[in-house]
């Protein structure tokens, strides 16, 4: 079996996720807060206002993306697998890779930041 290169994956992601992240965030099954927070996440990452200014090499941008990752991995998980099938444009191979590359961010979220999201959620 000849197997596809993880770039050619990658790439083959690109406008599929974009469309199901937009239809994710614009779909009404998904609770409001976890929209409201994408949305947020969009506008703080273009925004020039910053936690950590962005002329600080490399932690200037950790907070834009630390939050576009938490704003990503909620809104994909809080959708559930149904909503992310049904909106999802791509092969089921991208699909896979796009869920995987989620997993991956949402290992990556720290547990005190967890339990800041759960009391917020309150």
């Amino acid at each position: 079996m000849n197997e596809r290169p993880q770039w050619r994956t990658a790439l083959d992601a690109l406008l599929p996720s974009a469309k199901l992240l937009y239809r994710l965030a614009t779909d009404n099954r998904v609770p409001s807060r976890t929209r409201l927070l994408s949305l947020a996440a969009l506008a703080y990452t273009l925004l020039p206002i910053d936690l950590i200014p962005d002329s600080i090499p490399i932690l200037g941008k950790v907070d834009d993306f630390g939050l576009v990752a938490i704003a990503l991995v909620r809104l994909v998980n809080d959708a559930g697998p149904e909503v992310v099938r049904e909106h999802w444009d791509g092969d089921d191979e991208t699909l896979e890779a796009f869920l995987n590359a989620v997993a991956f961010l949402d290992s990556l979220i720290p547990a005190r930041v967890r339990r800041l999201a759960a009391i917020i959620d309150r």
